[in-house]
């Protein structure tokens, strides 16, 4: 099978029926084998049923999560191509061979991109517009290379066999962060491609601050360069120094020693958290 179509959901039953629809006409429109996956997460509505009946394969995963509910979805994909995508029917699913034609060129993964497309009236909150996404893009591109101008656009692909060299830590919305992390760790070939951003009809699951955080945290477990290594070895440093420079200061020497100390359980801390991201 060349492709799967993967969605998530959780109580979207307005919208879930026109996804899957539109989604398997442009599958039988492009002459694509394909099948289209819907991961209900503990819906308490009519979203299964209604994304069954329009002719998705339904999954339930009931332990709540974004992420956790995707991954069970891509490994429950056929394709030799994914492509994961909200059902609030924010993003036009008739337009997946903008995505399938870079995979069949070659490319390992492919972003979607508001930013370079076309993002309607209300579709996004002006704080996630202007402030979040461009600050998690900015951090990605610089900490990992990445180089997409959007990095929590909620339409992604890539070729399962590259999916499955990936490894994963996280359940929640900071999922879409992390197929980025591991895409450019990987060093797998990427692309951008422009998608439009459709206003979401019903109540967006996205929690700004929390999923921030949360997504913030991810991004710096990934680090531990920037965040527990290059300060800790500064601190350790400039205590040491300090130290030999100020033993006949006792003040001084009280800085300078909690300066060592604080670096060295930077450094340490760094190593702890070098353990616990996955390897490559």
């Amino acid at each position: 099978m060349e492709l799967s179509i993967v969605m998530v959901c959780l109580n979207e039953e307005k919208t879930v029926g026109a996804c899957v629809k539109k989604a398997l006409k442009a599958i039988r429109k492009n002459m694509l084998e394909g099948e289209i996956i819907l991961v209900d997460n503990g819906s308490a509505d009519k979203s299964a049923e209604i994304a069954e009946r329009e002719g998705a394969r339904v999954i339930l995963e009931n332990n709540k999560g974004y992420g956790r509910a995707y991954r069970l979805g891509i490994s429950a994909a056929n394709g030799r191509y994914v492509i994961i995508g909200d059902s609030d029917a924010t993003y036009d699913f008739s337009e997946i061979m903008k995505f399938v034609k870079p995979l069949r060129e070659g490319y390992e993964f492919v972003n979607g991109s508001r930013i370079k497309g076309k993002i309607h009236k209300g579709a996004m909150p002006v704080l996630h517009r202007y402030i979040g996404n461009p600050m998690f893009s900015f951090i990605l591109n610089l900490f990992f290379k990445t180089n997409f101008s959007d990095a929590y656009c909620g339409i992604k692909a890539f070729r399962r066999q590259a999916y499955e060299r990936m490894k994963f830590i996280s359940l929640g919305m900071e999922f879409s962060l992390e197929l980025i992390i591991n895409a450019s760790r990987l060093g797998l070939k990427r692309t951008e491609v422009p998608v439009v951003l459709h206003t979401r009809k019903g109540v967006s699951k996205l929690r700004t601050f929390v999923d921030g955080w949360r997504s913030l945290a991810l991004i710096l477990i990934y680090s531990p360069s920037y965040l527990f290594f290059v300060p800790g070895i500064m601190a350790f440093s400039v205590g040491f120094i300090g130290v030999c420079l100020y033993v006949f200061s006792s003040q001084m020497m009280t800085v300078f020693m909690i300066s060592v100390l604080s670096g060295f359980l930077l450094i340490n801390i760094g190593f702890l958290t070098k353990s616990y991201v996955p390897r490559k």
